[in-house]
């Protein structure tokens, strides 16, 4: 998904519990391409800017749970909704590699998720809160939405 320069990515994430997927693919090409792969039993959303019509194509073409910090509820649409929050920091969320990490300041909402994979690196997807802009690293508050 491309924000003026930036441009965000979604993730699939392969472990013994299933498939995970790390943000909202929104592109028809992208979930096709998702859903070659197998079942995917989560999509973990990082904040509220990922609430659009992709995501409720994504949900329904993918038939993935929904999950997200609980304040992300409130800015669903009364058709959609999360199948799951995240209430605490911390939570583990899938085969014990993956943990929700809530990092409010991007919104009030943000999410990001830390990944201790079975080849032993570890991975921090921080959705948009920071990211690059012409060789520099920036973060984003968005006060309007509780940043």
């Amino acid at each position: 998904m491309r924000f003026g320069t930036l441009i965000s990515h979604a993730y699939v994430l392969e472990n013994r519990a299933g498939r995970d997927l790390i943000y909202v693919a929104v592109y028809p090409e992208s979930r096709t391409a998702i859903r070659a792969l197998g079942q995917v039993d989560h999509l973990h959303l990082s904040h509220n800017h990922e609430i659009s019509k992709g995501l409720a194509y994504a949900k329904t073409a993918l038939a993935a749970d929904l999950v997200g910090h609980r304040e992300m509820q409130k800015y669903f649409p009364n058709d959609l909704s999360l199948d799951r929050t995240i209430e605490t920091e911390g939570e583990l969320l899938r085969d014990a590699r993956v943990t929700a990490i809530y990092t409010p300041g991007h919104t009030d909402d943000n999410i990001c998720y830390r990944y201790a994979s079975p080849h032993g690196r570890t991975y921090l997807f921080v959705g948009d809160t920071l990211y690059p802009e012409h060789g520099a690293w920036k973060a984003l508050f968005m006060t309007s939405h509780g940043g």
